[in-house]
């Protein structure tokens, strides 16, 4: 024969017979008689080198292989399973070579074309992968396992939809194969589906529930849906099969830090770089956990050494650029996110990171224009519209203002409406449903909604879109006329009488609000100065403390008046999380407000209320790095830390100016 294998005998046929059947012992048996009879027969030791391969013996299996490719090289199925003991003998660039003898020989073999798509596939040779696998799903429409590696190669060459359905294909054939729906669901989970991935991974946990890939899979797509504590579930099932499984404990030490858990998450980050010392992820999330124990010094010890040992870790640089930027080396954070940048022009963790470096700077051009890069650092999605954005200049048609990050900020950007009223265009400003009364109130001509605003949207029919946070890099004028006046919130002036009512039994003395923590997300621990820290400043029996901190502060404040013999005054009537209108009636009606960069803040500030600000190292881009008054709110002055986390020269700074202020009868 010029292909296939040399069967010449019954006996040959015997032994084939046997082979096909699974009877390996006497296939075996029946093949070593042949070579008995003839040492150079290639079909016999073709039928011992197979046997060799289905008894895990490939190096045995590749010896034998080896002589019968050299005695008949033109057959076809010696190549093909010649590669196949050179791929299990780590052979492999060999293998590929008979793969490709194989189909040349015979372009019609479908098993070589099978394992020559196997071995592409391996190599990553992704696109010529899925062209042997087309060939064969061609061929032979109902082949699960041709189907299953065609969805695969689709999914590794990003191409989602093609490896949806070719995966749904392989599971419509073969609906118990674990890999076909632990890769179906893989896809869907980059896809974005995550309730259909979660749905998939279940299923497959059904029938399997020690499946270490899907359960650690699941508990990444929960956390991508936010499912934090589900997550963190998934993940220790994880690990009660598999303790040492260094991914999930990366994994879940992200959980903790998401969730305000610093210390318990070094512990993981720990564990991890105690087996992979090198682990960049691992050390950039123990960097992050150190910031948040307001350890940066530590934490640039750290990334310093990483981008040493990998300066082409852009993860690893970007880390270390954000810790210069923390500890207030701005010069340096610069520069090292300029680096990256002409590395890795699009990103978007630098762009940010570099524009929060130019907006400390001053340099408000180049810092706004880096800014509209905002979106993935501050884990917001930016929205889409069927609308054009506001290109600054004067339109027909009214422009939505879309409202983004926290209610400070939807404070802060508001001040910048006086001067959209300067174009002849309508604005509606959309905003956190707690700022409607407020901001209805301070700004009567403008209309406020609240998201969802899909239906006032198309209701009002906009000609054009903006965020919030893009109004300086379009109007051109901060920070110079940033605020457009020094007061331009107004208060409630009913329930600030009210409350000027019930606030007045409490004596004569001058009334100071207090607030002392923020809860965002990523830096609140950072700027929060806690209440047990302020006993120099409510020793002072010369001034009424009235509590303005949102959040549980029963236990907190009893622990501060305890210690300092203050009264601190809650007004019960007001909700200062809920109810913002009444937060800043209150705010209205005090003398002075001392507090950390939150709400309050901006409260007061939009107020033109006197207020002193405690800022953490590296504040937030608009209290600038150094100066008593910040870009914005002139009414407000400054108490700087000078190291990180050292409030203490701030907590007695504003002690000395209490005493002297209220000496001055405020």
């Amino acid at each position: 024969m010029a292909n296939g294998l040399n069967t010449r005998s019954p006996l040959h046929s015997e032994a084939a017979a046997h082979l096909a059947a699974n009877r390996l012992r006497q296939a075996e048996t029946a093949y070593r008689r042949l070579l008995t009879d003839n040492p150079d027969d290639d079909a016999a030791l073709h039928g011992l080198g197979t046997i060799a391969l289905a008894a895990q013996q490939p190096a045995v299996a590749l010896k034998l292989l080896e002589r019968a490719a050299r005695l008949r090289p033109e057959s076809p199925d010696h190549q093909d399973k010649l590669g196949v003991a050179l791929a299990l003998t780590g052979r492999v660039a060999e293998a590929g070579e008979a793969f490709r003898r194989a189909v040349q020989l015979q372009p019609d073999n479908l098993g070589a074309h099978f394992n020559l798509g196997l071995w592409l596939l391996n190599a990553g040779s992704d696109a010529d992968a899925l062209a042997e696998f087309s060939r064969l799903t061609k061929a032979i429409p109902n082949h699960a396992t041709a189907w299953l590696n065609k969805g695969i190669a689709h999914a590794r060459m990003r191409q989602f939809l093609d490896a949806r359905d070719s995966l749904s294909r392989a599971l419509a054939l073969a609906p118990a194969d674990t890999n076909a729906r632990l890769n179906f669901a893989n896809v869907l989970k980059e896809m974005g589906a995550l309730e259909d991935a979660e749905s998939e991974y279940r299923r497959l946990l059904e029938g399997e529930p020690g499946n270490l890939l899907a359960l650690f899979n699941l508990g990444v797509t929960l956390n991508d849906m936010r499912r934090r504590d589900e997550a963190l579930t998934t993940y220790h099932r994880v690990l009660a099969l598999d303790p040492d499984h260094l991914d999930t404990m990366n994994n879940i030490g992200a959980i903790l830090l998401e969730q305000g858990k610093p210390e318990e998450a070094m512990t993981y980050f720990e564990r991890v770089l105690r087996e992979r010392p090198n682990d960049s992820q691992a050390i950039c999330n123990k960097a992050t956990a150190l910031h948040e124990l307001d350890r940066p010094r530590e934490a640039l010890a750290l990334l310093n050494a990483l981008t040493e040992h990998a300066p082409s870790d852009i993860a690893a640089a970007s880390a270390r650029a954000h810790t210069l930027m923390q500890i207030g080396d701005l010069a340096r954070a610069d520069e090292a996110f300029a680096e990256i940048l002409a590395r890795a022009p699009n990103e978007s963790k630098c762009l940010y990171g570099r524009a929060l470096c130019r907006l400390r700077m001053r340099d408000f051009a180049l810092g706004f224009e880096l800014y509209e890069h905002r979106w993935d650092s501050l884990g917001e999605t930016k929205r889409t519209f069927s609308l054009p954005d506001w290109n600054g200049v004067d339109q027909p048609g009214p422009v939505l203002v879309w409202h983004e990050q926290g209610i400070g900020d939807q404070i802060l950007f508001a001040g910048l409406l006086p001067f959209l009223a300067q174009h002849d265009v309508s604005f509606a400003y959309e905003c956190d449903k707690r700022l409607l009364p407020l901001l209805r109130r301070s700004f009567p001509e403008f209309v406020f909604i609240e998201p969802p605003s899909a239906t006032a949207i198309l209701a009002l029919d906009y000609a054009a879109q903006i965020p919030a946070g893009s109004l300086p890099h379009r109007l051109k004028l901060w920070p110079a006329n940033a605020a457009a006046s020094l007061r331009y919130l107004e208060s409630d002036p009913e329930r600030r009488g009210e409350l000027d009512a019930r606030l007045a039994a409490l004596g004569r003395a001058p009334r100071i609000g207090i607030s002392w923590r923020s809860t965002r997300r990523i830096v609140g621990t950072t700027k929060s100065l806690p209440l047990a820290m302020w006993e120099p400043i409510l020793k002072n029996r010369d001034a009424v403390f009235v509590n303005l901190q949102y959040g549980e502060t029963e236990d907190e404040i009893a622990a501060a008046q305890a210690s300092s013999g203050a009264l601190i005054y809650t007004e019960p009537t007001i909700d200062r999380f809920s109810d913002i209108d009444g937060l800043t009636a209150l705010i209205d009606s005090l003398d002075l407000i001392i507090t950390t960069s939150n709400i309050t803040a901006h409260i007061a500030g939009a107020l033109g209320k006197p207020c002193w600000l405690a800022l953490q190292r590296t504040p937030l881009w608009y209290w600038a790095m150094d100066g008593d008054v910040p870009y914005i709110y002139a009414s407000i002055r400054t108490f700087r830390q000078r190291e990180v986390g050292d409030w203490a020269p701030v907590v007695a700074g504003l002690a000395h100016a209490l005493t002297a202020w209220l000496a001055s009868d405020g």
